[in-house]
């Protein structure tokens, strides 16, 4: 998951665009954003403390709650994939592996699970929180839980622009129905950010690089097990760093110890730090640390608490146990025509192993259909129009003249493979 997450003055941020030698970067976007918006202090406050006082409501007399009385909590995901090249549109299953990694991570049911410290042991959780990609659209149609988008933006920083597609990203579905997960190539050092609990409905959710996003792929070591987006989700719902983002300051857990600093690297054996003259072991394998993904293997039952009170009643994220998200709906959505007012550019003209289609003056929420036809009038190819700009790729495509025509829409276009 992440590096070092250095809480850097927020002229400087917004100036370099630039996070150096960082990777969560959530709380260097929650300074940003505050700074914009002031009333997003006492709005994740307030969510927080209504977390808290529901989750008391849940626990027993020692503070813990028996596994017995949890219900599995199902989150519907929606993987939003901005690329601007060819090797950045990741594949389905990388983004498959990356909801195998939260599963096993919350569930607590993977491999490393061996790992946590033995001192610790007694306090890793099962968190009963589950992820699966969505299958109905808000629209109430079939979806794989996977949206693509050609962008020219080379790089996303912390601006959010990667959450609006009017600035190169793309919109965010019903975030009080499902998880969106903004996957694209982040500025140097960010390996991703959550949302201000409580802010803008239409920011929430949270970003992650392509390098640090599932297993295989694009995921580089070391963050490359899937983590990243554990550590970001576990924000999304509420939990901060262990250490609280200032020295020696709390996270709001309980059984969590209190930490001094962000640990760096793989640590390993018995690792203390001393807080406010008291000496203690740290928990650098915490999910809320910053420890590679490696070396993270655990949430504790106060952190589980303060994840799932979320949904109780009262909390800020129940409305997403009414979803209809994942009911499997077969319906299709229907395709949106091409007018003939429609500005079509195919460039570059004649190409080699990629077409680039730009389509203006369409709405795209629905997508429209273009068809590849050869000189003999036989079907090569079907691409999906869901932007203004989408890239075609012909590496398989033999020499020749092609024609493209839109649904329902009596124009073609030609152009040239050679």
């Amino acid at each position: 998951m992440k590096q070092v997450c250095l809480l850097i003055f927020v002229s400087v941020l917004k100036a370099t665009g630039l996070l150096a030698q960082t990777s969560c970067a959530t709380a260097e976007y929650y300074q940003i954003a505050i700074k914009a918006d002031p009333s997003l202090v006492g709005k994740a406050t307030y969510a927080r403390g209504t977390a808290t006082s529901i989750a008391l409501d849940q626990t027993t007399t020692n503070g813990s709650v028996s596994n017995a009385a949890l219900s599995i909590i199902k989150i519907p995901v929606v993987v939003h994939v901005l690329y601007n090249t060819d090797a950045q549109n990741i594949s389905d299953d990388q983004i498959k592996s990356q909801i195998v990694a939260l599963n096993q991570a919350f569930r607590h049911q993977h491999a490393d699970t061996g790992m946590v410290q033995a001192m610790f042991k007694s306090l890793a959780a099962d968190t009963y929180i589950e992820f699966e990609l969505a299958s109905t659209t808000p629209k109430g149609y079939a979806t794989s839980g996977i949206t693509r988008k050609k962008t020219s933006n080379a790089t996303f920083g912390m601006d959010d622009k990667i959450k609006f597609s009017s600035q190169g990203g793309e919109d965010g579905w019903d975030s009080e129905h499902y998880l969106n997960i903004w996957v694209g190539n982040l500025v140097g050092g960010v390996n991703g950010y959550s949302s201000v609990l409580g802010g803008d409905k239409l920011k929430d959710g949270i970003v992650l690089n392509i390098s640090a996003f599932g297993v295989g792929g694009s995921a580089a070591s070391p963050t490359n097990k899937g983590r990243t987006a554990v550590h970001e989700v576990g924000h999304w719902l509420g939990l901060k760093h262990i250490w609280g983002d200032y020295y020696c300051g709390t996270d709001e857990v309980d059984d969590t110890p209190q930490q001094s600093a962000a640990t760096r690297g793989c640590a390993s054996g018995t690792v203390t730090n001393t807080c406010n003259g008291v000496t203690n072991a740290i928990m650098y394998n915490n999910y809320m640390d910053l420890t590679y993904d490696a070396c993270t293997n655990m949430f504790t039952i106060g952190q589980r608490t303060k994840m799932r009170a979320l949904f109780a009643e009262g909390g800020l994220r129940n409305k997403m146990l009414q979803t209809s998200a994942l009911s499997g709906s077969t319906t299709v959505e229907p395709i949106q025509t091409v007018s003939l007012s429609t500005s079509v550019k195919l460039y570059p003209n004649p190409t080699k192993s990629q077409l680039t289609i730009e389509v203006s003056g369409i709405d795209f929420s629905s997508g429209t259909i273009a068809s590849i036809y050869n000189t003999m009038g036989q079907l090569v190819q079907q691409v999906t129009i869901r932007s203004q700009i989408t890239a075609v790729n012909l590496v398989a495509t033999k020499p020749g003249m092609y024609v493209i025509k839109f649904a329902k829409q009596p124009n073609s276009y030609k152009f040239v493979v050679n």
